[in-house]
């Protein structure tokens, strides 16, 4: 499949379903602005390439790479999420991502953040009126604590037959139920009781979580998420272990993705420089509205040029 896409592209992922027997992984491309993908976007776009794994979602591109638009601008960083339930790659959705690739993002009024969100559904096909979304996005950021930040937007795709969108936002330790709670989420107690256990939330710097809105709120559904950011780490280990413990991870899956973690330099066969790529792992446990949890890896990887 990536070799039918155009060469801009310097961060992937791979989402990983850690369950016993699930074998689906689903796949993540990133262009970021820092990196030459803004040009290296248009560039495509401009020479006509066939790209029809774009999808819906190509005009959002094009906005995205031509200079001066509000979408040019304002996101540092645009991902595609394919989601292959049967193997092959349903039309892609995409993440808007409002953090600059070094960890930091933007101070934005919910008012400008929602502005920014609305200029990308309105270039998408398959949307409706979104702006009872919207104003629940809105919502979302006004009622963020200190030290809390929307990370991501996305617009989920209409094969999933919704017409939710996805907010991701990132918080200080111990501050997510609480936003939540000032929200109206509509989830039980034992479902925060489960992922808490699961997760060890307490126990970090700060966490991630996803909250999908339609018009009347936020779907009863929770996710936290962090990332694993040494292997080595005792605490690390300890998590992914009550994970296998639990019956959520399969063993085999738990060394592999700790393995996964690292960087190392390589010479692909069409660059003119030696490549560094970056590893990164992110654990995902989702509880749904009747206490189910679940687990999801994403193996994030960056390739950048080096001289050694």
């Amino acid at each position: 499949m990536l070799s039918r896409l155009p060469p801009l592209w310097s961060w992937g992922c791979f989402e990983l379903r850690l369950g016993t027997g699930e074998t689906r992984v689903d796949l993540s491309i990133c262009a970021t602005r820092d990196e030459g993908g803004q040009e290296a976007m248009a560039a495509a776009l401009a020479a006509g390439s066939d790209w029809q794994l774009a999808g819906a979602v190509r005009p959002v591109l094009e906005e995205w790479a031509r200079p001066g638009t509000l979408l040019f601008n304002a996101v540092p960083t645009i991902w595609l999420e394919y989601d292959m339930p049967d193997g092959s790659p349903q039309p892609p959705f995409m993440f808007l991502t409002l953090m600059e690739p070094s960890g930091i993002v933007p101070d934005r009024k919910p008012a400008e953040l929602t502005g920014i969100f609305r200029s990308a559904l309105h270039l998408l096909p398959d949307r409706g009126d979104d702006a009872a979304r919207l104003a629940q996005v809105e919502r979302c950021a006004r009622a963020l604590p200190a030290g809390g930040s929307i990370l991501h937007l996305a617009a989920l795709p209409a094969w999933r037959q919704t017409q939710a969108l996805r907010v991701n936002a990132g918080f200080p330790a111990g501050s997510l139920r609480g936003w939540l709670e000032r929200l109206g989420w509509t989830g039980s107690p034992r479902q925060w009781q489960i992922a808490a256990e699961l997760f060890g939330e307490d126990g970090r710097r700060c966490v991630q979580t996803s909250v999908d809105v339609d018009e009347d709120g936020l779907a009863p559904g929770l996710t936290l998420e962090d990332s694993i950011s040494s292997p080595a780490r005792p605490e690390e280990r300890t998590f992914l272990r009550r994970l296998v413990e639990r019956g959520l991870c399969e063993p085999d899956k738990e060394e592999a993705v700790l393995a996964w973690v690292g960087e190392e330099t390589v010479q692909l066969p069409d660059a003119d420089w030696l490549i560094r790529v970056s590893r990164k792992l992110s654990i995902k446990v989702m509880v749904d509205a009747e206490g189910c949890a679940s687990v999801k890896a994403y193996l994030l990887f960056h390739a950048r040029y080096t001289l050694f």
